[in-house]
């Protein structure tokens, strides 16, 4: 339940009937509901009631994949509706065990090499952890927040898109002090200024 373009990008995990998560090719099936919007952002007012790990329910009208988010879908607003939550418990085995995060070790991916990408969702756990704030200079007043993290041996430094990590953050800067561990949803978004740049949609803790 990330920022997007004054909207919300909302994704996760689809359940079968018994609320256990359905794979395939080893791989959790993901879902990414988008809306009827101009880069398809979920209005906000629509989601923020729903927090990390709640078990969502919605009708799908849809597929609607676009190039490497093959995961999106479009969906009856009205149906949206929290009927469970998830246990943590349950992440470790949803979490991906790629080598790198979407095919390499930076900040984003080619459109040459997106090409090459069958998903742009992914669940990882991290255990190594920093949060920085970075001011831009074509973004005065509007820090960004990003994480510094480890992966499979390599060092990444992503920005921050999920709301209420971000407001805790601004709350408490040592936040991550006394956590041993967390789990990243990480997405992959569309093109800006010639890149699909990587994004920390969900800090789970």
């Amino acid at each position: 339940n990330s920022i997007k373009h004054g909207g919300r990008c909302i994704a996760g995990i689809q359940l079968d009937d018994a609320n256990q998560p359905i794979t395939s090719s080893g791989r959790p099936v993901w879902i990414r509901p988008v809306g009827a919007t101009g880069h398809g952002e979920v209005l906000a007012h629509m989601v923020t009631r729903f927090n990390l790990l709640d078990i969502v329910q919605l009708d799908i009208t849809g597929k609607n994949p676009e190039g490497h988010q093959s995961e999106n879908v479009r969906f009856t607003p009205s149906s949206l509706g929290k009927i469970g939550t998830l246990s943590k418990q349950s992440l470790d085995s949803l979490c991906d065990s790629e080598s790198t995060i979407f095919g390499n070790r930076g900040k984003a991916v080619s459109p040459e090499a997106v090409n090459g990408l069958q998903h742009s969702l992914m669940l990882i756990k991290v255990s190594e952890g920093q949060i920085t704030s970075v001011t831009y200079p074509d973004r005065p007043g509007k820090p960004q927040v990003r994480f510094e993290f480890f992966y499979n041996g390599n060092a990444y430094d992503l920005p921050i898109t999920d709301p209420a990590f971000i407001d805790r953050y601004n709350h408490n800067p040592n936040i991550l002090a006394d956590i041993p561990f967390c789990h990243l949803c990480l997405s992959l978004g569309t093109l800006h200024e010639g890149w699909y740049y990587k994004l920390v949609a969900g800090v789970i803790m």
